[in-house]
């Protein structure tokens, strides 16, 4: 049995997340490894699309990862290992930010039958 401990890695995953945040993981962690812990992806989740931001020592670098496509293929060399101080973000798809703004638009017509009603009784 290796009873030799792995070294720890922050990561920080963002986004369609049943758990956001900050995650303390063993250096070998890779992606799929990182979005089990958070819970997974909500079903709002991006999956096509997956953003890591990646510190360098010229500032950052952006790797896109396609998880769908992962699933679709079984393929694991699409799965990469992640890096310290790495931020994975998880965007909403087109329906999620539809809905979103659906809601808001729902909320400002509430507050505008709202005023006009009080308007109407202070008269």
């Amino acid at each position: 049995m290796n009873n030799v401990e792995k070294l720890k890695i922050n990561t920080y995953i963002w986004g369609q997340i049943r758990k956001p945040g900050l995650y303390i993981v063993p250096d070998d962690t890779d992606l799929l490894k990182l979005l089990s812990l958070a819970g997974g992806p909500t079903e709002d989740a991006k999956l096509n699309k997956i953003r890591i931001i990646r510190p360098t020592n010229n500032g950052k670098k952006v790797i896109f990862v396609n998880l769908k496509k992962y699933i679709d293929t079984g393929d694991e060399n699409l799965i990469p290992v992640l890096m310290p101080g790495d931020t994975i973000v998880v965007a909403g798809t087109i329906w999620y930010a539809v809905t979103r703004f659906t809601s808001f638009v729902a909320d400002v017509a509430v507050l505008i039958t709202v005023y006009a009603t009080l308007s109407t009784l202070n008269k």
